[in-house]
């Protein structure tokens, strides 16, 4: 089964990867939070379609969260992921060092919840993680 496009700009690609039963979201540039809004309601609606449980955040070339997309990824994308049925989320960190930090504080939030949040240093080993429990 063929991956399924969601987004694909020239800042991140969003796509339903069926082999793991996961949302895949890949940073590839920086972007303002009205970039990352639009790009992320875009991954709801993969989640949506696909009834999904699990999402792929490849943020190895990610550049820092602004602070305003942060609060909107905490009061507003978060709630609606797992109201949407988001169970597990991993988190490949950044190499920058100032965009891991902001990286990792968001990750840290959503372990708080019940969505089980988990970081890795390649897709590789995140890709390995969320194939533990696909149907």
């Amino acid at each position: 089964m063929a991956d399924e496009i969601y987004c694909d700009e020239k800042y991140v690609t969003i796509w339903w990867n069926p082999d793991i039963q996961s949302v895949h979201v890949e940073w590839r540039a920086w972007a303002n939070t009205d970039e990352i809004r639009a790009a992320l309601e875009k991954g709801l609606k993969a989640l949506r379609d696909h009834h999904a449980t699990r999402w792929l955040a490849d943020c190895l070339r990610r550049r820092v969260v602004q602070e305003d997309a942060q609060e909107w990824l905490d009061q507003s994308w978060l709630p609606q992921a797992r109201a949407l049925g988001l169970r597990r989320m991993a988190v490949v960190l950044p190499v920058s060092e100032v965009s891991k930090g902001t990286v990792e504080d968001l990750v840290a939030k959503y372990s708080a919840t019940e969505v089980e949040t988990r970081k890795f240093a390649t897709v590789e080993e995140a890709r390995s993680w969320l194939a533990e429990d696909a149907p």
